[in-house]
């Protein structure tokens, strides 16, 4: 049974600058589940890793901070591991690909696919009316394209 997408092709038949695109607006939309189904499970799980490395190192570093004896230096590194916080948001890495959600518009200009991989090309028009180059490589993973 082949699963479908909302414009009613099935998910075989996606090409991968329309893989790309999917993920890319749903993330925009801030549906980002929906846009984590077109991305590889190896870069999710990797992603998934980062952040709780991440999250353990901060925690050990606020441990270790009660044990510096000069309060300013303690501070300025509290406040340091504050302005950090963000690197800790699961879905920093969308964010970031849709600049904080603001694409407006969405233009692929090239897709080049050789065997199992691909590679798009693609323009982001933003809200603030500034444009962005972008690039997403695809991998032919158990019958369909997935970023990654």
């Amino acid at each position: 049974m082949k699963r479908t997408t909302g414009s009613g092709s099935s998910i075989r038949d996606e090409r991968p600058s329309e893989v790309v695109r999917r993920a890319y607006l749903a993330a925009n939309r801030g549906r980002f589940a929906d846009a984590n189904r077109w991305v590889t499970p190896v870069m999710l799980t990797s992603l998934a890793a980062s952040r709780t490395h991440f999250v353990r190192a901060v925690r050990d570093i606020r441990k270790q901070l009660r044990q510096v004896a000069d309060a300013k230096t303690r501070r300025q590194m509290q406040e340091l591991l504050t302005q950090a916080r963000w690197l800790a948001d699961r879905h920093l890495c969308w964010k970031s690909t849709t600049r904080n959600r603001s694409i407006a518009k969405l233009t692929v200009t090239r897709e080049v696919r050789r065997g199992n991989q691909a590679k798009v090309y693609l323009t982001l028009r933003l809200k603030n009316g500034k444009s962005a180059q972008e690039s997403e490589h695809l991998v032919w993973t158990k019958g369909r394209w997935l970023i990654g």
